[in-house]
């Protein structure tokens, strides 16, 4: 299928994909609806240290504060996050030259910060279980099995957005 006369946009296969002009309260409500669909956001480095900084830091630095304002908007109880990605960049990164004792001091400290942060929503992953996968992942640079992290990805995103329409009914 391919677009109609009034150009709103079809898609064949497994998605639909519409183009709707909606007045102020029908995007509201569709808003309101998309925000109630439970979600697991995963967040990478760079996102979840913005987690950690004081409003001084914000002040300085807009897109930092427009990041942390949109994950105030995620903070749901509906909605979890992983920091799964971040340990992956975290354990493999620059900071690898750190002993293990360093590094988990770091991912436990990221963790709480993030915990604290978040006050509706959940982090998924216990301390427990983060600490051990980076004393897997060390000195294992993700690059290097890009196809498999890119196809553990898109599994995930497949396997949570089944889970969430199969509980939906």
């Amino acid at each position: 299928m391919t677009s109609n006369e009034n150009g709103t946009e079809y898609v064949s296969g497994h998605e639909i994909k519409l183009t709707l002009l909606l007045t102020p309260e029908q995007a509201a409500g569709m808003q309101a609806w998309s925000d109630s669909i439970p979600t697991l956001y995963m967040l990478d480095i760079c996102v979840a240290n913005v987690t950690k900084l004081s409003q001084a830091a914000l002040d300085a630095n807009a897109r930092k504060a427009a990041l942390v304002e949109r994950l105030r908007h995620l903070d749901k109880p509906q909605n979890s996050f992983s920091y799964l990605l971040a340990l992956i960049e975290k354990a493999s990164g620059p900071k690898a030259g750190l002993t293990d004792e360093e590094l988990e001091a770091q991912i436990l400290h990221d963790v709480t910060k993030m915990r604290k942060f978040f006050v509706h929503a959940k982090i998924l992953e216990a301390d427990e279980f983060l600490l051990g996968f980076a004393r897997v992942l060390r000195h294992e640079p993700p690059e290097l099995a890009r196809d498999a992290y890119l196809e553990f990805l898109r599994r995930a995103s497949t396997t949570v957005a089944f889970c969430v329409v199969s509980e939906r009914g």
